[in-house]
C-alpha cells in the first residue's frame, strides 16, 4: 500500500523539480545531435539518478528488497502522472511546459 505522506508534493518540491529538470534537460540537449531533448531521454537519467538512491540505502539488502522499492517508486510515478493530467486539464498546462517556458505556477 503506498504511504500517502510520500504523495504529497509540496509548492516548495515542485519548485527544486522545475529548477532542477531545466539543467538536465539543456545538459542532455547539449548531448544530442540536434539538440532535441525527448521523454525517454528525460527518463531514462531519472531512472539511473532513482536507482542510485535505492543501491545506496543501507535499509535494503537483498535483490527483492531492492525490486520491492523499484516497485514502490513505479506506484509513486503512477499516482503523479494521475495527479498532473488532473492538473493540467484543470489549468491548460502541463508542470512540463511551465518548466520549459520557465513559467511558474503563479504567472
Amino acid at each position: 500500500m503506498m504511504d500517502a505522506r510520500d504523495t504529497e508534493i509540496s509548492e516548495q518540491e515542485r519548485a527544486i523539480v522545475k529548477a532542477s529538470l531545466g539543467p538536465i534537460m539543456a545538459a542532455l540537449a547539449g548531448q544530442s545531435e540536434n539538440g532535441v531533448v525527448t521523454a525517454s531521454m528525460v527518463s531514462r537519467v531519472l531512472a539511473f539518478a532513482l536507482a542510485t538512491v535505492i543501491e545506496s540505502d543501507d535499509d535494503l539488502s537483498t535483490p527483492r528488497e531492492f525490486r520491492q522499492a523499484g516497485d514502490y517508486i513505479g506506484k509513486l510515478v503512477a499516482h503523479h502522472v494521475r495527479q498532473l493530467r488532473e492538473e493540467a486539464d484543470n489549468t491548460g498546462t502541463s508542470f512540463m511546459a511551465d518548466v520549459v517556458s520557465g513559467r511558474t505556477r503563479r504567472d
